[in-house]
């Protein structure tokens, strides 16, 4: 769901950059701001889902700060370059770094899943499937 939600974001985002009518460019805002909150809680429930009971709050912590901490450096830097390029290309380009960042989750996804797998399992968030604990393991035929 992760690159989905930013794919949906950056995309939103860069027809938002290019829209000139007020309703189509206020959809395109409720599906930017469905794509945020979407890409959001998946991350939080992720990190949540991952990170040991004693750990978390202390993970949380240092997560809350990097994801609110670098917010006012981005905005920075959007604004500077929405005062050189004008802000609908600012918004395009910010929408097409969301669009690159979702397609390279994307191809990163398999690694991604082969560490989260034992994990989930361990902890019972995927009941019934240990034959995944075998890498090399053939689905059982029915």
């Amino acid at each position: 769901m992760l690159q989905i939600a930013a794919a949906l974001l950056g995309g939103a985002l860069i027809l938002f950059g290019l829209s000139h009518t007020l309703w189509l460019s206020l959809v395109l805002m409720v599906l930017v701001g469905f794509g945020l909150m979407q890409g959001a809680a998946v991350s939080n429930t992720i990190i949540q889902s991952l990170v040991p009971e004693d750990k978390r709050a202390r993970v949380m912590g240092y997560y809350t700060m990097a994801f609110f901490g670098s917010a006012p450096f981005g905005s920075l830097l959007a604004g500077t370059l929405a005062h050189r390029i004008g802000a609908p290309h600012t918004v395009i380009i910010t929408g097409g770094f969301c669009v690159v960042g979702s397609l390279w989750f994307t191809f990163q996804l398999p690694k991604v899943r082969a560490v989260m797998r034992p994990i989930y399992l361990e902890k019972g968030l995927l009941p019934g499937r240990e034959i995944d604990l075998i890498p090399d393991a053939q689905e059982p035929a029915i």
